[in-house]
């Protein structure tokens, strides 16, 4: 056993130095594109509590787009029967409570899908992560009853591209 280890180490070294008399190369053509591309996520709009005074709330909307896509966010009507873009309903065990939301921290573009007097969100993607703030009001003054369950809705948020 002794001998045939010393005959393979000795031929591998004779191998390892073997040089070669000529070579030749070519050439790889590597090639991606970059195709336009989203992913969006929501945080919860979570209100509190409901006093009848109005009630301000901000969340956000999260999204990567690749760079140089262009983009809009649209939100529907929510779930709530009822509902508009000025006016969605919040609604636990038949009742509704009103609210809305908006694009601007001056509460003056309702977001929607862009018909109906609606905003919407348009920004170019860069690449990485962008967040968008979203504003939620309660108005005053609103003759909901008092719920043990809370008062939801649930709102589509959509990223066009």
């Amino acid at each position: 056993m002794l001998k045939l280890v010393k005959v393979v180490i000795v031929t591998n070294a004779l191998m390892s130095s073997i040089a070669f008399a000529d070579t030749t190369s070519t050439t790889m053509d590597v090639s991606a594109t970059v195709a336009a591309s989203c992913s969006i996520s929501a945080a919860p709009l979570a209100f509190g509590s409901y006093t009848l005074n109005q009630l301000d709330s901000k969340t956000s909307v999260s999204l990567t787009c690749t760079n140089g896509t262009s983009y809009t966010i649209e939100m529907d009507k929510g779930s709530g029967k009822g509902a508009s873009f000025e006016v969605r309903k919040l609604t636990s065990n038949g009742n509704t409570l009103d609210y809305s939301i908006y694009t601007d921290s001056n509460y003056k573009e309702v977001w929607g899908d862009g018909t109906g007097g609606s905003g919407i969100v348009k920004d170019t993607g860069s690449g990485v992560e962008q967040t968008i703030n979203v504003f939620g009001r309660i108005p005053p003054n609103q003759s909901s009853p008092v719920s043990d369950t809370p008062y939801t809705d649930v709102i589509n948020v959509t990223v066009s591209f």
